[in-house]
């Protein structure tokens, strides 16, 4: 009976220890879980919160040392392209070590025999609980020191490595191998198949959290490369600018310093011409030096005139005018050219007065261009012909020459600035290849279109510009004409031009036409003259030393008081441009070197004497 009591009291104590001892694993288990779950939640934590690929390092090392026994970490990425292991993170005994004191190793997926070769081969993480085995099996395995001196086991190096067991987990995104988690220990048999998956665990973040900084790298690689590009595209505009300014600035330039000098030639001419008889021997150089200076300061026009139009600063002064006076116009400026090639002109006008919504000048510029083109490109005699006529809602002009004729590979470019056809087209005829360039643009800000025709050298081409028609208005009455006495008026005449051939060789004229006519060289002296001489008009230009053309015609305004004089300017720099400033300044018209007498002498007849109501 004792024993069977003893027996049952075993019994009983047995299955109370098995329950305790079954509660006990339950509650480790619960606890280890709870640990596990903490662990992972603190590693999505930390790891998700940096994009800094070694802060992810460190996270991981410091949160799997937490919970696995450690005395060495490796990371590396995996090159399936190029078949490579890199050492990307390296800690062995506490302490950071330079990643790339390990070498790059080829990994063969096919033959080869190592850890890693077998963790990437399988995509699935390995406990290797005895790597000296490992080592021995073959493989290529490197160890790493205290000090951080690394030792190629591999033969005839036999020495066994100091790690005793490993944990590998494979790097995957995307279902691909990108990389390698290595944890060693030092101690046999350290590892167990819940270390391996604590391991796996902290892995998968991490490398979510690898390719957000990846991500994050490139997108800030490309942000840097594109700012980098975006600089230099500024630095590049703004040389392109400074280049575009200084050319500016020098064309400007040379168009003033070559009309300073054509200034004081065309007035000479004039007053040569003025005497009559008395230089009539002189007539026929004298209509070539006139001819050929007005061929200069049309190059000088159309230079700068095509630059205004490529910075969009050529205003047009859109008006009612008449085609027959647009074509007048042209042809009078052309006249000389083609005189002098002998041409035969014919000018052809078709159905009543045609009205246009255009820049007179400029338009008259376009034709003259075009006639000037016909002129210089054909032979001695030819004939050249400008039609003009209604075609629908439009103006047709077409300007035909029976010359050198285009080439048909050409004819696409033939409006392209300084376009150099061939030797014979451009160079030994003159002109600065800017002619076409110009009279397209000035066309296409009149809102039309110029097209070129050509059946190919030596036969001849035709430039046809179409403009849209203006609706027809009433002609204004013309104004009458005035008196002969006023016409003929003195007046008293400053000029001021630092440049002193053109200021005396145009006070000179002044004096020859009948008025009176005084000089100063500079804006200072302009100034103190006008307070004694009273002008009634002053010819003045703007680029003077000392005082300027601008600051000096505003002086002497204030100076005249309710007698101001008429205020012109005169001068090498151009169009006006500011006629803002212009207007305040007290510039009632603005010349432009060489300035044409008969031009001078009209506008001179128009002015009314100083303090005249």
């Amino acid at each position: 009976m004792q024993f069977v009591i003893a027996a049952l009291i075993l019994a009983f104590a047995g299955i109370v220890t098995f329950g305790v001892l079954r509660a006990l694993r339950t509650q480790h288990q619960e606890r280890e879980r709870t640990r596990r779950a903490h662990l992972m939640y603190e590693a999505a934590l930390r790891l998700s919160g940096t994009l800094d690929s070694q802060e992810i390092y460190r996270g991981l090392r410091e949160l799997a040392a937490r919970a696995i026994p450690c005395d060495g970490m490796v990371v590396s990425s995996y090159d399936a392209d190029s078949g490579t292991v890199r050492c990307l993170d390296l800690w062995v005994n506490g302490q950071p070590l330079d990643a790339t004191t390990l070498p790059v190793l080829p990994i063969d997926l096919v033959n080869g025999r190592g850890m890693q070769t077998e963790v990437i081969r399988t995509g699935q993480g390995r406990l290797y609980a005895d790597v000296q085995d490992r080592v021995r099996r073959g493989g290529r395995y490197f160890d790493v020191s205290r000090d951080g001196r690394v030792r190629d086991l591999s033969p005839p190096d036999s020495r066994p490595p100091v790690a005793r067991c490993a944990l590998m987990v494979p790097i995957r995104l995307e279902g691909k191998v990108v990389g390698i988690v290595q944890m060693m220990s030092d101690t046999p048999g350290a590892y167990r198949r819940e270390h391996l998956s604590i391991l796996e665990s902290l892995v998968a973040p991490m490398a979510v959290a690898l390719q957000n900084a990846e991500l994050y790298a490139r997108a800030h690689r490309e942000i840097a490369e594109r700012m980098r590009v975006e600089h230099a595209l500024k630095q590049s505009e703004e040389r392109l600018r400074a280049a575009d300014k200084h050319k500016d600035e020098f064309l400007a330039t040379l168009a003033h310093e070559l009309r300073n000098p054509l200034a004081p030639i065309r007035t000479t001419v004039a007053l040569l011409q003025s005497d009559g008889p008395e230089h009539e021997h002189l007539a026929p150089g004298l209509a070539v030096i006139e001819r050929q200076m007005g061929h200069m300061a049309r190059l000088l026009d159309d230079l700068l005139d095509i630059n205004r139009i490529s910075r969009g600063t050529l205003p047009l002064r859109t008006e009612r005018v008449e085609l027959a006076d647009v074509v007048g116009r042209a042809v009078e400026a052309s006249r000389p050219m083609v005189d002098a090639g002998r041409h035969q002109l014919s000018v052809t006008i078709e159905g009543g007065p045609i009205v246009l919504a255009a820049d007179g000048t400029r338009l008259a510029q376009v034709l003259s261009n075009l006639l000037n083109n016909a002129a210089r490109y054909s032979d001695a005699g030819s004939r050249i012909e400008l039609q003009g006529g209604r075609q629908g809602d439009e103006v047709v002009i077409r300007v035909r020459d029976h010359g050198i004729g285009i080439a048909p590979e050409l004819l696409p470019r033939i409006f392209e600035p300084f376009l150099a056809i061939d030797h014979v087209f451009e160079r030994s005829r003159g002109g600065l290849g800017i002619g076409l360039s110009l009279v397209r643009r000035l066309v296409e800000l009149h809102g039309g279109r110029v097209v070129a025709a050509s059946e190919g050298p030596g036969k001849g081409s035709e430039f046809t510009v179409h403009l849209p028609q203006a609706a027809e208005v009433p002609s204004e009455a013309p104004a009458p004409p005035r008196a002969a006495a006023q016409a003929a008026a003195r007046r008293r005449i400053l000029v001021v031009d630092d440049v002193t051939d053109s200021a005396d060789s145009l006070v000179h004229l002044l004096r020859k036409q009948g008025h009176e006519a005084l000089a100063a060289y500079d804006g200072e002296e302009a100034v103190r003259v006008a307070i004694d001489y009273r002008p009634d008009v002053v010819l003045l230009d703007l680029g003077l030393p000392v005082l300027n053309g601008w600051e000096a015609a505003r002086r002497i305004r204030e100076l005249g008081g309710s007698r101001s004089p008429q205020m012109i300017a005169i001068t090498g720099w151009g169009p006006d441009e500011n006629p803002e400033r212009a207007r305040e300044a007290g510039f009632t018209h603005h010349l432009v070197k060489p300035v044409d007498p008969m031009v001078l002498a009209q506008l001179l007849a128009s002015t009314e004497p100083a303090g005249t109501p």
